[in-house]
Order: C-alpha cells, then sequence, then structure tokens
C-alpha cells in the first residue's frame, strides 16, 4: 500500500473513531463526565488535524510524526476509558485496534510490543484505583490478548514485508539485468556499425567500463610474442602508449594462454603481476580479465579494473565473456573488411596504393579545392627492361619493391605514393609548390643512385628519371597527370637520371 493511502487509511479511521465514540455517548445512556469526555474528544480531535496537517505538508516527515503522536494517543484513550466506565469501559477494545493499526503502520513487531506496553502502563497509571472490581484473571486475559494481538500483527506484517523486500530485490537484479541487456543491445548496434579495427577497440574499453561500472579498462593485442596495448580508458596514455609484456608473462598473459577468463580479488597481492608498477601507481585492485576468442584464433585480452578489493563478481565476469564475444566478432569482422579494402586500393606487388585510388583521392582534393598549392611527382626506373633481362623477373621484382618502399619513406605522411603502372610511380604532394616538389625528386634521385638494391642476384645498380608538375587553375586529374608524365619524358629524353618540370 502506498504511503499516501496509508495516512488517509489512518487518517479516517482516527475520524471515524470519534464519530462513534460521540454517536455511542448520544445513543447509550449513561451517568458519565459528558463534559471530560468532551474535552478530551476535542483536544483528540485537535491534535488529530495538527498532526494530519503536518503529514500532508511534510510527507517524509510521516514515520516520525506518528511515533511522536503515538504518546497522546496512549493517554488519550486511557483517560477516555476511565472516564466511561474504567476497568468496565466498552473503549478498552481501542486498545486492541491502536495496537494493530500502530504495528501495522511501522510494519514492526518490536513497535508493536512497544506501544502495548505503554498502553499497559499508561492503562495502569490511569485506572488502579478500578481494579477492585475486576476479577485478576479477567485482567491479565485483557493484556494477555494484547500481547497476542501485537505479536500476531507483528508476525503478519514482518512476513509482508520481508517479502516485500525478496520481491524488490528481485525486481532490482531483473532490472539491473535488463539495463545489462539494454546496453549490449547497444554496444551491439555501435559495434556493428564501425568500419575499422580502431573504432572497435575504443567502443570495447569504453562499453566494458560503463556495463561493469570499472574506472579503468584496457584491451591488449598480439603482436608476435607480445601483448600490445592498443586502447584503454580512465588510463594515463603515457603510461601505456607503446608498452607491452610478453605473451607468457603475468596474469594477462596466463589468461591469453589459456584462453579462459579471470576474476582476481587483489592484483596488487599477486606477485607475478607483470603490470605491478601500473597496479599500485593507478591504485587498481579487483581485476576480471577475458579473451577474446574468433574461432580458434585469440584476438587479444579484455581487462578491467576497480579500486575496491573483491568488488567483482561471477556475474560481472560473465557479462564481460558476453561482450569480449561481441568484440571478437567485430574485430574479426572489420579485420575482413579492412583487407578487402586495402586489397582494393593497393597495388600487391609494392604495397602501394594504387593508381585507381590515387586518382580518386586526387579528383577529390581538386574538387574540394582542399589546399592552396599541390603538386604531383611522377617516377621511372630507368632501363627497367634491362634489369629484368639480365637478372631476371624475379630480381626485378625486388627492384621495384625497394624502388617504392625508398619513394614512400622520403615523402611526407599527408602525401599520397601509387603504383602508375609497370615500373612507374606517382605521388600527389599537398601544399607543395613545384620548387619543393623537385627538391623531394632529387633527393630520391641521388638516395638510389648511392645506394644499389640487395637482390636475389646480387647488387643492381639503379637510376630513376622523374618530373615534377604543379596544379594549374580549372585543371583536371588528367591534364595534370599528363603534364607530370610528360616532365618524366624530358627526363629521360635529356639524359636520364634527373628531374624536370612541366
Amino acid at each position: 500500500m502506498l504511503r499516501i493511502n496509508r495516512d488517509v487509511l489512518f487518517a479516517a479511521l482516527r475520524a471515524s473513531s470519534l464519530l462513534g465514540a460521540i454517536i455511542w455517548l448520544h445513543v447509550r445512556p449513561n451517568s458519565f463526565d459528558l463534559t471530560a469526555i468532551y474535552w478530551l474528544l476535542g483536544i483528540f480531535a485537535l491534535y488529530s488535524l495538527l498532526l494530519y496537517a503536518m503529514v500532508m505538508a511534510q510527507p517524509v516527515w510521516a514515520p516520525k510524526l506518528y511515533k511522536a503522536f503515538l504518546l497522546p494517543d496512549v493517554i488519550f484513550l486511557s483517560l477516555l476509558v476511565r472516564f466511561t466506565g474504567s476497568t468496565l469501559s466498552e473503549f478498552e477494545d481501542a486498545y486492541f485496534l491502536l495496537v494493530a493499526l500502530h504495528t501495522f503502520y511501522y510494519q514492526s513487531m518490536r513497535a508493536g510490543l512497544v506501544t502495548v506496553g505503554m498502553s499497559v502502563c499508561t492503562y495502569i497509571i490511569f485506572n488502579w484505583r478500578s481494579f477492585g472490581f475486576v476479577h485478576w484473571s479477567d485482567l491479565v486475559l485483557r493484556l494477555a490478548f494484547l500481547f497476542l494481538v501485537a505479536l500476531s500483527t507483528g508476525f503478519v506484517t514482518w512476513e509482508i514485508r520481508s517479502a516485500h523486500a525478496r520481491l524488490a530485490e528481485k525486481n532490482k537484479s531483473m532490472d539491473r539485468k535488463l539495463n545489462q541487456i539494454t546496453a549490449l543491445y547497444r554496444v551491439s548496434q555501435e559495434l556493428g556499425k564501425a568500419e575499422t579495427q580502431a573504432q572497435v577497440q575504443k567502443l570495447a574499453v569504453e562499453a566494458t567500463s560503463l556495463l561493469l561500472g570499472a574506472p579503468a579498462v584496457y584491451l591488449m593485442r598480439p603482436e608476435g610474442r607480445r601483448l600490445q596495448f592498443v586502447a584503454w580508458h580512465g588510463m594515463d596514455e603515457n603510461q601505456l602508449e607503446g608498452r607491452s609484456v610478453q605473451t607468457d608473462e603475468g596474469v594477462v598473459g596466463k589468461v591469453f594462454r589459456s584462453r579462459e577468463p579471470q576474476i582476481l580479488a587483489d592484483i596488487q597481492a599477486h606477485p607475478d603481476s607483470a603490470l605491478a608498477d601500473l597496479d599500485k601507481g593507478c591504485n587498481l585492485r579487483a581485476v576480471v580479465s577475458a579473451p577474446i576468442l574468433s574461432e580458434n584464433r585469440i584476438l587479444g585480452v579484455l581487462n578491467a579494473s576497480r579500486l575496491e578489493p573483491g568488488s567483482f563478481t561471477n556475474e560481472d565476469l560473465e557479462l564481460l565473456g558476453v561482450l569480449a564475444s561481441m568484440v571478437a566478432s567485430a574485430l574479426s569482422r572489420t579485420e575482413q573488411y579492412e583487407s578487402t579494402r586495402r586489397q582494393a586500393i593497393t597495388d600487391p606487388k609494392t604495397e602501394l596504393y594504387n593508381y585507381r585510388y590515387f586518382s580518386t583521392v586526387l579528383e577529390e582534393y581538386i574538387l574540394n579545392k582542399a589546399c592552396q598549392q599541390l603538386s604531383v611527382l611522377m617516377l621511372d626506373i630507368d632501363h627497367f627492361k634491362h634489369i629484368n633481362d639480365t637478372y631476371g623477373h624475379q630480381a626485378g621484382d625486388e627492384v621495384l619493391k625497394q624502388v617504392a618502399a625508398t619513394f614512400a619513406a622520403a615523402v611526407r605522411s599527408i602525401d599520397v605514393v601509387a603504383r602508375f603502372g609497370g615500373e612507374e610511380f606517382v605521388a600527389m604532394l599537398p601544399e607543395c609548390s613545384i620548387d619543393e616538389a623537385i627538391q623531394v625528386g632529387d633527393r630520391i634521385r641521388s638516395r638510389l643512385e648511392s645506394q644499389p638494391i640487395q637482390t636475389c642476384a646480387g647488387e643492381i645498380k639503379v637510376t630513376v628519371s622523374l618530373g615534377a608538375t604543379s596544379l594549374l587553375e580549372g585543371e583536371s586529374v588528367q591534364e595534370l597527370i599528363s603534364r607530370a608524365d610528360h616532365a618524366m619524358y624530358k627526363a629521360k629524353e635529356s639524359g636520364r637520371n634527373r628531374v624536370r618540370m612541366a
């Protein structure tokens, strides 16, 4: 029953008790002191109004107010009994009602017994002179019955309260599980939208922190024989970036090798922790760790930590296991997607971008006017057919790969290098003038000229010819590439192993 309904019921019972007493006094012939009785009833009505005015104004104070007004109620009933026949008064039944109501209201056996004790003491104080008119056994039976009412009402309400508490706990547990299921569903949607491994890894640590209420979470993935930190939440980047542990080292290594999840009550109590300095520095204590498994592969280890020792449960471990499975599926999917995309935009022999992707990026730069200056550098390996004929195609392929690697290493991270076709390569240089492009080209030419390439057929001396050009106003991709190609042929026609501009 809601608090407001219980308050209204209690008020209605008090009002009906007052009205019943007045009717009883007028209907039943009596010789009582009506003046004293009406004074009593008037005082009862006034302090009842005061009580309910205070309850309505401050509902949260209701339990304390009812406890405070319990003593005036007991005194009122005792006096009413005294002025309406003392030990023979019909209002003695009000004692039973008072005890039952207060016991029900507070839902406590102790409260009922306290009420009985107060009622009995007050009753004896106000009515002890009339005990001579009542046989002692009758008085004992009345008081015993009063205690019985308190015990039975208290027991029933205690059972109700216990059942309510169990139901509330079960509802709380169900609500928690429903919230977890809802959160997992949202995480699965976000993981399904992720297109890269990095996005999945970031979502994994954030979702783990949210679902488990863990302030510190990190994800480690294997690289060779080591586990590398790839994503984290709530931890210092400077302590984790670039850091790794061996796959057979510490608790994380144990989870990685056994492929079994694990709970640790206090990681700082484990002497074999591979990250003891990190645990102490961040004050990490309770740890739950789960492997990220995809079919027969282990893709990493997901680790969550709390500051309170022993705070993780088996339920947390199961939840982390479900999340780890979702992360594993997302990582496998994005790994395949990235591999397919990489194959679609890269040249398999040199691992540079292919020309289709290069022309798409270049066209976007031109259409969106993404930079104020844009230069293109085109490279051709001198006498490459002679290299293939003399040393063989395998050696020729090794020359192609080494030239491609040297070209890619000589430019900036924002530059885009691609294989144009055959033994020709092209690079897009944003925010680079024609003079700067020529300097880059000459640096590549000098490096290749001075360092013979090691191949299966031995050392091969290689030179290259390069053409450089810059984008003109209103020029298309095809026109820009054509001018760079023309500049490269000028370099070849003028003796090779040089850079020319167009």
